[in-house]
């Protein structure tokens, strides 16, 4: 039974329009649903009258119940008339004032009585609020988008990955049986739709104790809007061409949303330059378009560079508070020049953002390596080169397997040993990996020696693959780590000597060297003859005549 108790009124207002609009069928359904408990959360919205509520069907249905409009009222399973959802919601309500089970036999013979049909009514009534239709306009189409989910709250019962699905299920049904083309755009409406409300959902709750809960679920979502995206903006250059000529005035109104939502630089949980750039490569071959939105962002930078020398001039020393804003023009604006090919004019253009950081540069990477470009990789990568230093872990990561993925493909591997080694130490892990992988052995014991790492320390399948090309290369390093322990002073580290000796030993019994070994340990042996302790370990080692 429900807990939440609404007035008298209008819990009688709901059931009489129930009775007006649901079938037979549909109320036997809607109570078994709630006989059963299926009626899992119920929240009110009483600033905008209307009643938020969840079912468990074969998956989890949302219902809104307007209180003064019920031709408002929807459910995410069934938008086209009353149904059994919004039913057992009905039911659960009103258990709060007398018997369900009582109400229900007066639904039903007001049902029975009924004249029909009734969903045409419906029908009629949804479309004088805004249905989408195929001659609407983004404007048209955002409205009745944000009506349909008005209200709707995140919350620890409701992710943003359930609401991202939510709102494609429902609102592309509208254009189900849409011819393709039109349909194409009013889709990638519906993407940006709820792009923006995670945004705002994830701005409101980022202060909220539910916070870093919402963490993942925020990035789940947004990767479904972008794997849905990709799928609508891939196709060849002439089919796009053949898609947007059909319906120009749509497309138009798209990338006027797409400029105002994308190109703000504002803090988001959204990629929006990946949103911009996939929308605009799928059209690089409307000409006029390109041409049209090229001129429109070089007014744009003009006018910030405007303000910035401005601002400069009054308060000198001072950066502007619309860099970010730059900086995402300028990013937009070079996208068109990497579209025609054109990479150092892209990348003297870029050359002027603030805050150069690289996952504004992944998506580029990205299809180099999907289409075999390693050239053009190697261009992106030397000239992010400097950023390398300063960029955090995970960038210096991404950066470091895309630059070693290049060199496999090209000529270019003694480049990336310059800059891994100009790197060190932070690079170590990937140098010391890479020269394993092209069996530059000698190297990789330089390093090891270079950052003075033990080899005990080391992966016995690295030191596997060195001994087996070579053990006398391993020779320097032990007796380099051997000394250092030793010069420690310390008992702890004669043992840890100790162990290295005992390893060493069998590199020279396999190199069958039994003289350098006994010449070897004789000069140890003097050579720190005045510490007693490790003397009496080097005894135990039985290494000593």
């Amino acid at each position: 039974m429900s807990k939440l108790q609404i007035p008298k009124n209008r819990i009688n207002y709901l059931l009489k329009q129930l009775a007006k609009h649901i079938e037979h069928n549909e109320l036997d359904r809607g109570w078994g649903l709630y006989h059963k408990g299926h009626v899992v959360h119920i929240e009110p919205k009483m600033d905008i009258l209307q009643i938020d509520a969840d079912v468990k069907d074969n998956k989890l249905v949302h219902v809104t119940l307007d209180l003064e409009k019920f031709e408002l009222s929807e459910c995410s399973h069934d938008s086209s008339s009353a149904c059994e959802h919004m039913a057992a919601v009905i039911l659960s309500l009103y258990a709060a004032h007398g018997r369900p089970e009582l109400v229900l036999q007066e639904l039903k013979t007001l049902v029975a009585k009924r004249p029909r049909p009734a969903k045409t009514r419906i029908q009629q009534l949804r479309k004088q609020v805004g249905v989408p239709e195929e001659t609407g306009t983004s404007e048209e189409w955002q409205r009745f988008f944000d009506m349909k989910f008005h209200g709707f709250a995140i919350s620890h019962s409701y992710t943003f990955d359930m609401f991202a699905m939510a709102v494609w299920d429902s609102l592309s049904a509208y254009a189900s049986t849409w011819p393709k083309a039109i349909k194409q755009v009013y889709l990638l409406n519906i993407l940006i739709f709820a792009l923006r409300k995670i945004e705002d959902f994830y701005l409101t709750s980022k202060s909220s104790y539910l916070s870093s809960y919402h963490e993942t679920s925020c990035k789940q979502a947004v990767s479904f809007c972008q794997e849905k995206l990709n799928e609508l903006t891939h196709s060849d250059a002439a089919k796009s061409i053949q898609l947007t000529q059909a319906h120009e005035r749509a497309w138009q109104h798209l990338l006027q949303l797409l400029d105002d939502t994308a190109l703000e630089g504002k803090e988001s949980p959204i990629d929006w330059l990946y949103v911009y750039r996939r929308i605009w490569t799928y059209l690089s071959n409307r000409i006029t378009w390109v041409e049209a939105e090229t001129k429109r962002l070089e007014e744009a930078i003009a006018k910030l560079n405007q303000v910035h020398a401005k601002s400069l001039k009054e308060q000198p020393g001072k950066a502007s508070a619309s860099h970010n804003k730059h900086d995402v023009l300028l990013l937009a604006r070079a996208h068109f020049e990497v579209m025609t090919g054109q990479i150092d004019e892209a990348h003297a253009l870029l050359n002027r953002v603030h805050r150069r950081t690289a996952d504004d540069y992944y998506s580029y990477l990205e299809e180099c390596a999907a289409n075999g470009q390693w050239e053009l990789m190697l261009k992106w990568l030397r000239w992010l080169r400097p950023l390398m230093k300063t960029a955090n872990q995970d960038d210096f990561r991404s950066l470091s397997q895309y630059w070693t993925e290049a060199a496999k493909h090209t000529n270019t591997d003694y480049e990336w040993v310059q800059t891994m080694e100009a790197l060190l130490p932070r690079s170590y892990y990937y140098y010391t990996s890479y020269l394993l992988q092209s069996k530059r052995y000698r190297q990789w014991v330089d390093l090891q020696l270079a950052t003075k790492v033990s080899p005990l320390n080391l992966y016995a399948l690295e030191l596997r693959a060195v001994e087996e090309f070579d053990p006398r290369l391993l020779l320097p390093l032990y007796h380099h780590n051997i000394e250092r322990s030793i010069l420690e002073k310390n008992r702890a580290s004669y043992k840890i000597a100790l162990k290295l000796l005992g390893k060493l030993a069998e590199y020279y019994r396999k190199l069958e060297m039994t003289l350098e070994w006994t010449m070897y340990i004789q000069a140890l042996s003097d050579k720190f003859s005045r510490l007693r302790a490790f003397q009496d370990e080097l005894k135990k080692g039985r290494w000593m005549s």
